[in-house]
């Protein structure tokens, strides 16, 4: 995605595709929608099932509704916090050293994220462990 000066998103980029000369963010696909929002995201699906064009990513859908200016998100940046994708049960176990415990020995790189949120049931946690 790309923002504007006051956080809000202008422009949704499904793969590579993008605006040069723009910084683009990550997103971790949490949002929160009004009721009328979704209603209006659910319609736009319902047209693009009907159309056939079911191989594309919702995001599509986000990014047409964005240019066309019927939608709009604002961002909330947790740059310079850490966070790791969690996609595997050994994704998590490597979360968890790196996060919780501090321990950078994994050889994955921890990023800056537009969007950010862990994958985790957070009430799991040892209760000796800080949560921020």
């Amino acid at each position: 995605v790309t923002v504007d000066e006051y956080q809000r998103v202008k422009a949704f980029y499904v793969g590579n595709a993008g605006c040069p000369g723009e910084t683009k963010h990550k997103n971790v696909n949490i949002y929160s929608l009004s009721l009328s929002a979704w209603q209006h995201i659910v319609k736009r699906l319902d047209q693009c099932i009907s159309a056939g064009q079911v191989n594309d990513y919702y995001e599509t859908v986000f990014a047409q509704l964005l240019a066309e200016d019927d939608l709009s998100f604002d961002a909330i940046s947790f740059d310079g916090k850490p966070w790791y994708e969690i996609d595997t049960i050994q994704d998590l176990a490597i979360a968890e050293k790196i996060l919780l415990l501090g321990d950078d020995t994994c050889g994955k790189t921890i990023s800056p994220s537009l969007f950010d949120s862990f994958h985790y049931d957070v009430s799991e946690l040892p209760e000796s462990q800080e949560w921020s």
